[in-house]
Parts: structure tokens; C-alpha cells; sequence
């Protein structure tokens, strides 16, 4: 072995994305409401998102998380089954990141990402379960029986990202509590 390799075998965690070979024409499409991206949904085996190719950062992978940042788009796993979407328009902190290229769809519509801003969610989609505020940006958080979604804006407005779980965070009361939720949990429909 010799240096990088030798450094992977010892420092980084497993790929086991490092043989997959990305679509040709890749066209992404995510369906907000079943969480699926392209037909792989929740709880499907991690070799179902084998067509997004291999893993651009390895670091993440540390924490289960399969990072394609030139596609704006991770996907988080557990015990190799799909737990998560993250779909981003940028990523600051990431040298590779560029906007998700892809449609995101929910009830017949498609949504324009580069252009959502959050009065055309909630018209959409009606008022969040939580709105959450800091200095640099707000998320509203819709939750549903088996599903959450934390939409992230810019204090400007501008769409952030979009994190589609089937693990919802705010089902914790510890965090519930650290956003100071006092609504009742699971929320009625």
C-alpha cells in the first residue's frame, strides 16, 4: 500500500459505494410526500441509491451519511436501509456542493427550488408544526404519522435545504424541549 491508500485503510471509514458506478443521463426526481428519491424509498437497502455512483467525501460516511454535494443531495443510513434525504441548493461549507439538479414533486406539483421561499411552502402545504429562528436561519417543521420535514431558509428567504426523515426528531421530547415545543406530541392530524 502506499500513501493515500494506505491512509484510507487505516483512517477512513468502509465505502461501500466505491464500486458503484453513477447513471448515465442521471435525472434525479424526489417525491416530498413518500420520501422517495428516483424509487428508492425509506428503509430500502442502501445498494437501491447504487445509480448515484460512488460517494464524493468520505468523512461522512463516519456517521452514516452517503454525501454526493456536486449533486446537492446525501442520503442517511441505518444498519444499511434508507433514514433520510437531505436536499440542498448550496452548501457553503462544501468545496464540491452545487444545487440539487433534480425535480422535487409533493401532490402534483414540482417545485422550483432555487426559487422556493417560504410563503410558497406554507401556501402550499399549510402552517408548519414548529418554526424555528436563529441568527443565520429559520426552519420550519412539518411532521406527519411516519414522516418529518425540516425545511431550511436563509434569513433572506431564500431556500436552504430540505432534510425528509422517517426518524423525526422532534419525536424526542429532549429536543422538543430544547426548542422550547410545548405542543402535544404525536401531532394530530
Amino acid at each position: 500500500m502506499k500513501g493515500t491508500a494506505m491512509f484510507e485503510a487505516f483512517f477512513c471509514p468502509k465505502n461501500p459505494t466505491k464500486l458503484w458506478q453513477r447513471a448515465k443521463d442521471l435525472r434525479l426526481n424526489f417525491d416530498l410526500e413518500r420520501g422517495s428519491l428516483n424509487g428508492a424509498r425509506f428503509g430500502d437497502p442502501l445498494e437501491t441509491i447504487s445509480f448515484l455512483g460512488p460517494v464524493e467525501e468520505l468523512k461522512p460516511l463516519q456517521d452514516r451519511e452517503y454525501s454526493y454535494p456536486s449533486l446537492g443531495l446525501s442520503i442517511g443510513c441505518d444498519e444499511n436501509t434508507i433514514d433520510s434525504f437531505h436536499i440542498g441548493h448550496y452548501d457553503k461549507f462544501s468545496p464540491l456542493s452545487r444545487p440539487f439538479p433534480g425535480q422535487m414533486r409533493c401532490r402534483e406539483q414540482t417545485f422550483d427550488l432555487p426559487q422556493l421561499r417560504e410563503q410558497h411552502f406554507v401556501d402550499a402545504f399549510g402552517p408548519p408544526f414548529w418554526r424555528d429562528e436563529d441568527e443565520s436561519e429559520f426552519i420550519l417543521f412539518y411532521e406527519f404519522p411516519w414522516i418529518e420535514w425540516q425545511v431550511e431558509f436563509g434569513l433572506d428567504g431564500t431556500f436552504n435545504c430540505i432534510l425528509v426523515t422517517c426518524k423525526p426528531m422532534l419525536a424526542d421530547e429532549g429536543q422538543r424541549s430544547a426548542y422550547g415545543i410545548t405542543r402535544p406530541w404525536p401531532p394530530r392530524g
